[in-house]
């Protein structure tokens, strides 16, 4: 499972819903290593997207929205 400390917490600090084992924060969470991770993306990922849009083929999403609406979004898109 997959949570988020603010936009997707599970019911109890730390323990997760399905499983109720204790989650875990991932080493690359941490800024230094988020910092290196954009850099890289503006490097290799972003041209690669600008080049899709470029072909029309690029769906953005709202991610501010709840995750119901988000999942509709996108499923829609794909059919």
């Amino acid at each position: 499972a997959s949570f988020h400390a603010k936009h997707n917490p599970p019911q109890k600090n730390m323990i997760c819903d399905h499983c109720q084992t204790a989650l875990t924060i991932r080493d690359d969470d941490k800024p230094e290593i988020a910092k290196r991770r954009f850099e890289s993306y503006l490097m290799s990922t972003q041209p690669l997207l600008d080049f899709y849009r470029g072909q029309h083929i690029v769906y953005e999403v709202d991610a501010e929205q709840p995750i119901e609406v988000i999942q509709t979004h996108v499923k829609a898109q794909l059919e």
